[in-house]
């Protein structure tokens, strides 16, 4: 089944930035999160590389005029000690990041769905993404001021309030029970956002074709 198997946390206040990320062996696909303000202009992800490798850039979105957030991803990234780079037009006063790895996902039609919610107030952020039963659906939920806290029942964090030396504070989580029809990850922040994701499950293995030669008639059947 699909799975975080290790997420790490790292501080993108920066336009151009790079962080040391220790990328599992059995790591398949990597998921970046990113939530910040830069108190004014326009919000962009230029470019995201690991051993120059591009991310695929996801939906991003803006809040309270200044305020970014959205999502990238890797496939196949290359494991161990690797250099995750970025160039953006948006990361310059504060900025959270969080990497997540996955194994096990479909790497031929990875990602189901995603949504994103952003509150500038305190208050409920809600998601919805279409899901089937054996996805993943993870989210990062971002507090500009206050802790964030995962409200909704059926969720499991597997990142709690790392701050990485910034006053935004983040966590991360899964859905329990991802459904047929949606899932809706919930959290409530003070000023912050919610970006969710449901990445399909690894396709079963085809059944191999199995030739049956006959010796009587020295013919190789398709069965």
């Amino acid at each position: 089944m699909a799975q975080v198997i290790g997420q790490e946390a790292f501080d993108c206040s920066s336009n151009n930035g790079t962080f040391g990320a220790d990328i599992p062996a059995t790591c398949t696909a990597m998921v970046v999160f990113y939530s910040g303000y830069d108190g004014g202009g326009t919000s962009s992800l230029d470019s995201m590389t690991v051993d120059t490798a591009g991310f695929v850039r996801g939906t991003t979105g803006t809040g309270g005029g200044s305020d970014y957030y959205g999502y990238a991803y890797l496939l196949s990234p290359t494991t161990g000690a690797e250099d995750l780079t970025w160039t953006a037009s948006f990361f310059a006063q504060e900025g959270c990041g969080m990497i997540v790895y996955l194994n096990e996902v479909d790497l031929d039609n990875f990602l189901r769905d995603n949504d994103v919610d952003f509150r500038s107030s305190q208050g409920t952020l809600t998601t919805t993404v279409l899901s089937d039963t054996d996805d993943l659906v993870i989210s990062q939920l971002v507090a500009y001021i206050a802790d964030p806290v995962t409200t909704a029942t059926g969720q499991t964090e597997f990142m709690s309030n790392d701050t990485t030396g910034l006053n935004m504070r983040q966590d991360g989580f899964e859905v329990d029970e991802p459904g047929a029809t949606d899932t809706s990850p919930t959290g409530t922040s003070n000023y912050g956002s919610l970006v969710s994701l449901a990445i399909r499950n690894e396709a079963a293995a085809g059944v191999p074709f199995l030739p049956f030669f006959s010796k009587r008639d020295n013919v190789l059947l398709r069965m």
